[in-house]
């Protein structure tokens, strides 16, 4: 273990000597809500007949790195997301299209993504507090969709589109602030993220899969190595 410790540290300290305030590698998290009207955001209660996730509210952590070089106007960035929703509704729906009486039922749902992205970050003017802009490109791994309805619902009656750990192509366009102090430098972003833009599959002819789109909330705490 001291020989892991003893190895990272003097690997830091090369880092810092060879790329000289080149890197920013930051850690942080945030808000992410889910847009638009679909299966995924409904709430169950919207309706009896269908048994929507409600899954609008979720949380992101993140991971980023940051190149930098004085002989272009941008940055490079690279990063990795973990975006989490979940729900838990009690709500009065139908199990059966053909007994169709009302009943009491308990939802708990859960949808975890995980988002490899490039991009770029351009500022829009040089201060204490700088502007940026920003798109990218996405890679997103859709954990299963975890859904639980009990009592169970016929399942010739629920026919949603689900995911089950698929592959998925996206971009991502936003803004943000970064502020620097000494070493370390705070940025707070917001970005719109289209999921799934590439990639998507269907159920069935009649099933489609939805469009998947983030507007991320992100605060992230940078140090320059």
């Amino acid at each position: 273990m001291k020989i892991f410790f003893s190895s990272l540290v003097l690997t830091l300290i090369l880092l810092n000597h060879i790329y000289s305030q080149n890197f920013q590698f930051g850690i942080g998290g945030g808000y992410s809500y889910l847009d638009g009207d679909t299966y995924f955001t409904q709430e169950p209660t919207e309706s009896p007949f269908n048994h929507q996730l409600g899954l609008s509210d979720c949380y992101n952590i993140s991971i980023r790195i940051k190149y930098i070089t004085s002989e272009l106007p941008l940055k490079i960035r690279g990063g990795f997301d973990f975006i989490s929703g979940s729900s838990n509704f009690n709500y009065v729906g139908i199990r059966s299209p053909i007994n169709s009486f009302f009943s009491d039922m308990h939802l708990d749902a859960n949808q975890n993504l995980y988002s490899l992205s490039v991009a770029i970050e351009t500022p829009i003017i040089k201060s204490i507090v700088t502007p940026y802009l920003s798109f990218g490109a996405l890679i997103n791994i859709f954990g299963e969709t975890d859904v639980n309805i009990t009592p169970e619902p016929d399942p010739h009656f629920t026919h949603e589109f689900r995911y089950n750990n698929s592959l998925r192509a996206g971009i991502s366009t936003g803004f943000g602030f970064e502020y620097e102090i000494y070493t370390l430098v705070i940025d707070a972003s917001l970005n719109y993220n289209f999921m799934n833009l590439l990639g998507k599959g269907d159920v069935a002819s009649e099933i489609k899969e939805e469009n998947f789109n983030i507007l991320n909330l992100s605060f992230i705490v940078y140090y320059n190595l």
